[in-house]
Parts: structure tokens; sequence; C-alpha cells
């Protein structure tokens, strides 16, 4: 079954700012199969089993049509564990409470959410464990303190814009991209 997914992405400089700090961690992660570089720095918005594509990328069309960017800051660093036996830690930049980031996300979901499944239950306004995040590494429970110190050195607070919403084909096929419109 294909999964897809639609996550946010941001302004130039804060893609520079999430390249900036996953270079400094290459030196500390071993090369253990992990796609999240492979990925684009983003929030995910919403992850799909099986959804028909063009109903997907229409209503994504439709949804950005009217929105406006958001603005957020990402204030602090998370760490939640990853992978089907837990075996792996996810460090991500955690966006602080937005009003605007919330209504894009909720107001996302008023389609379409019958085909999230077990892969995007996590990812919808309803799931007790969604957490908002921006994936900077995947690691090994063995090398998360590493990675983990040297992320913490280099990190502080940072603006971003959300600037568009793309629909992709998991793993990491960009299918469209819908920009949000300029406030």
């Amino acid at each position: 079954m294909q999964k897809h997914v639609v996550v946010a992405r941001f302004d130039a400089q804060t893609d520079q700012i999430f390249t900036r700090w996953r270079r400094a961690l290459g030196a500390s992660q071993s090369a253990h199969a992990d796609d999240s570089a492979a990925w684009p720095p983003h929030l995910t918005i919403a992850a799909y089993e099986g959804v028909d594509i063009g109903a997907l990328c229409a209503w994504t069309r439709e949804y950005t049509a009217s929105r406006t960017r958001v603005d957020l800051c990402f204030g602090s660093l998370g760490v939640f564990a990853h992978g089907p036996a837990g075996d792996t830690d996810v460090i991500f930049a955690h966006p602080n409470e937005s009003a605007a980031l919330t209504a894009l996300h909720t107001g996302f979901h008023q389609k379409l959410d019958e085909f999230c499944g077990d892969y995007g239950r996590h990812c919808t306004p309803e799931s007790p464990s969604l957490v908002l995040h921006a994936t900077i590494a995947i690691c090994r429970k063995d090398e998360f303190s590493a990675m983990f110190d040297v992320l913490r050195a280099q990190f502080s607070a940072i603006r971003a814009i959300i600037t568009a919403l793309e629909v992709y084909e998991n793993p990491c096929r960009l299918i469209e991209r819908c920009e949000l419109q300029s406030k």
C-alpha cells in the first residue's frame, strides 16, 4: 500500500540553519540506515495509507490557496523513541505553541483523515501522542548522548516561516508543492 505525507516547508534561512545542525551531527553519527537526511527540513502535517493521490493533491492546493504563511519559533530540542523496536531516537526541534500553527495543522485534517490508518494516526490532531516537530537526526540509542551534546552546543531558538505544503510519496519523492499566500 502506498504511503504519502504532507509536510510544511520553511523559508530558505530556516532550511540553512537545519542543514548546519545536521552537518554538525554528521561526525557523531554512525552509518546506520537513516533516511532523515534525505528529507528537506519540515514539519509533518499528515500521513496517509492508500489515499487517492489526485484527491490529496487537490485538497492540498485548495487548502493552501486561502491560507497565509505561518510564523513560528523553534524554542527547544526534544527526543522520542523511534523504529519498530524503539531502538533509535529522533532528535528534533520543537516549535513553540502557536495558534496559527495549530490552525494550519488542524484545518488540513478536515478532509481525508479516514486514510491516515496506523501510518498517520500519530499525526492527527486527535492523537494523544501528537508531537509536532522538525526532525534533525535519527540516531542509535548508544549515539544519542554524544549527538545531543553536539547539537545542544549549537542550538539557539530560531524564528521560522512555513512557506508551503508539499505532498510526498514515502520514501521522499516530491509529488507537488503548494505555496502558502504571503501575508
